[in-house]
């Protein structure tokens, strides 16, 4: 869940998948699931903002900052794209 919020969002399928198993064979409860989830979430949020802040010298959130620019603008295509060969 960590690794979800803090490094990359790809990570949210591999969580998705693992999370949906774990329900339906019963190891773990949607209760559970979602304490673990808020818990993490925000520990995940309070860790790397100060420091990425700090390091880039304004309130940041890199993750968030991608994805507003790639998703929410559309922006993505501005990166580049790579040639099919």
């Amino acid at each position: 869940v960590f690794a979800t919020a803090v490094f990359r969002c790809d990570v949210l399928l591999l969580l998705a998948t693992m999370g949906i198993s774990w329900l339906v064979l019963r190891q773990l409860t949607v209760l559970r699931a979602l304490r673990v989830g808020v818990v993490v979430g925000i520990l995940s949020l309070v860790v790397p903002i100060p420091i990425d802040s700090l390091l880039w010298q304004r309130p940041l959130w890199p993750e968030g900052e991608v994805f507003y620019y790639n998703t929410i603008l559309g922006k993505s295509s501005n990166w580049g794209t790579s040639p099919w060969h």
